[in-house]
């Protein structure tokens, strides 16, 4: 309410000081008029004072003071009496009005630059707000340190604003802005990096759990102890994400299943279904890791293959070779189908 009626009273002050004084000669009866004028003026300076005190503006204030002591020396002339004195009054006169103005463009714009730097440091809060509950717990420094950093810098921002230096206030708020905007990009890439890695890690489970079986049914030592070298690897890689080593824990993920399937081939293939089964498997598990969170038509075409290996492992179970190899089929097909797909996507 009281900016609305701010921004009226800003609205009739100007209409006011646009007015024109009249520039007739001063003799005679249009001496009435001139005083008229002035007082018109102090009546002007009034209500701007009233605007100035209100945005607490020092340049506004430094403005408004002028324009008083340009009325106040109009006066004086007005005051003598003389053809001379009246000229000089009209132009003073005239002068402190457009002062006036001057003062009050000033205090117009603080208030403006107070609005939009406040709304500034409170986007900026929530950004900042957004950050930290996406950082979380995360043993990252760098990340931790940019953070602080974007912290402080807001809060220097938010002193400039109350002590009413928006200028600094606004050129640090965009400063922390940037700071804040990149650190919400790379915690997003490190999440998006994070579920990537936790995929990656459930199909490496997969692959384990089942060669553990295969490697167990077929009593080979060489096998098992190659396969001892696959759980260690995985385990390594667990503790390296843990720790917020990504890249190594994926190159430990990647050695892991290289040794598991060198596992599963030791033991060999049960027979020529079987063995395409695993193949497709794998290929399936290779796609899938790369696959984009959130393309929906790839999520559906993989979730199709596995449904289709799985009837096929279930068919080799029942000894029904011709069923397991239509089901085999049907997933070579899905596969090719989701590349195709991931083809024209550019992925």
């Amino acid at each position: 309410m009281k900016k609305k009626m701010l921004k009226s009273l800003l609205i009739v002050i100007a209409a006011a000081l646009l007015a024109p004084i009249s520039s007739a000669q001063i003799t005679g009866d249009l001496i009435e008029n001139l005083r008229t004028e002035l007082e018109r003026t102090n009546h002007i300076l009034e209500r701007v004072r009233e605007v100035v005190r209100t945005a607490s503006s020092p340049p506004a204030a430094l403005a408004l003071e002028q324009a008083v002591r340009l009325q106040r020396q109009a006066w004086e002339n007005f005051g003598t009496g003389t053809l001379e004195g009246y000229k000089f009054a009209s132009k003073l006169t005239q002068a402190a009005r457009e002062q006036a103005h001057k003062a009050l463009s000033i205090a117009r714009l603080s208030e403006q630059g107070e609005e939009t730097v406040l709304r500034k440091l409170e986007r900026i809060k929530e950004l900042l707000s957004r950050a930290h509950e996406s950082l979380g717990g995360s043993a990252d420094e760098s990340l931790k340190a940019l953070f602080g950093s974007a912290r402080r810098q807001l809060r220097q921002a938010w002193e400039f604003y109350r002590a009413r230096e928006y200028r600094p206030a606004l050129k640090l708020a965009n400063q922390v802005e940037k700071t804040v905007r990149r650190l919400l990009k790379i915690i997003n890439r490190h999440h998006n990096r994070q579920a990537n890695f936790e995929r990656r890690v459930e199909t490496v489970r997969e692959l384990l759990s089942r060669v553990r079986e295969r490697v167990a049914a077929c009593k080979s030592e060489a096998a098992e102890r190659i396969f001892k070298q696959a759980e260690e690897s995985f385990h390594k890689a667990l503790e390296l994400a843990e720790n917020g080593s990504l890249e190594q824990a994926v190159d430990q993920l990647q050695r892991a299943r290289r040794i598991a399937r060198k596992a599963a081939e030791m033991c060999g293939q049960a027979d020529n279904i079987s063995g395409r089964l695993e193949s497709l498997k794998a290929e399936a598990d290779r796609i899938k890791e790369e696959l984009p969170v959130n393309d929906e038509t790839a999520a559906r075409l993989i979730g199709q293959v596995y449904g289709q290996l799985e009837n096929a492992r279930e068919f080799i179970s029942r000894q029904d070779s011709e069923a397991a190899a239509a089901a085999l089929k049907a997933a070579q097909l899905t596969l090719r189908q989701l590349k195709r797909h991931l083809d024209r996507s550019g992925l």
